[in-house]
């Protein structure tokens, strides 16, 4: 692909409607295979979006290493106003549920849905349940091991800075890939944090040396 293609387009509508895709399908749709090439159509890509404020960033997933492309917000708002789906309800409850994970690592489905109840006017269990659906499933919030949520892909990059600048101390960096850490694995000889998939990274680098 040279140039600014209908291919970059499509690509660029797949990232708007849903903010989060996989790098396999996106390889698909620019006909490669290969990462470094994929980036190159990526950055191009991204060039066309800085005056919208807006910025593709790569990112792992911890728990098993899927990578992903976001299209994330690059203004100091942490919470995206373009063609975001979510109301000013939802947002404050999404503000609610990322303060409870930085500070305990991870919630409950349950305690999710139970800090609407704090919330500003009434907001009953079925919108809240709607809402955290929601979250889950555009990327800002991912569930664990049956029922636990933890910060999903999109959260780990949009809101690293809004939760350092907030949280201060309580905001952790995994020691391998940077990127915000609220549960993991700890390294037992310094205690730092690592994401459960960047720790087995480490340790297999250590098993097998190249």
């Amino acid at each position: 692909m040279s140039g600014y293609t209908d291919g970059h387009r499509a690509v660029v509508q797949v990232m708007m409607s849903r903010g989060m895709v996989g790098e396999k399908e996106l390889m698909e749709m620019v006909s490669t295979d290969r990462a470094d090439v994929l980036g190159e159509q990526l950055h191009l890509i991204g060039s066309r979006l800085t005056f919208l404020s807006l910025e593709i960033r790569r990112i792992t997933d911890p728990e098993d290493g899927t990578p992903f492309w976001c299209l994330i917000n690059s203004k100091s708002d942490p919470f995206p106003k373009l063609g975001s789906p979510f109301s000013k309800q939802d947002s404050d409850l999404f503000k609610r549920i990322v303060e409870a994970i930085v500070k305990e690592g991870k919630v409950s489905y349950p305690e999710a849905l139970a800090l609407r109840k704090d919330m500003v006017g009434h907001v009953t269990a079925e919108s809240a349940e709607a809402a955290l659906s929601l979250f889950l499933s555009s990327g800002w919030l991912k569930e664990i091991n049956k029922g636990e949520v933890v910060m999903g892909c999109r959260s780990m990059l949009e809101l690293k800075t809004y939760c350092k600048d907030v949280f201060g101390d309580l905001v952790h960096s995994c020691t391998l890939c940077s990127q915000i850490v609220t549960y993991g694995e700890s390294h037992k000889e310094c205690g730092a944090m690592l994401h459960t998939y960047c720790f087995q990274r480490l340790s297999e680098s250590r098993t097998n040396p190249s």
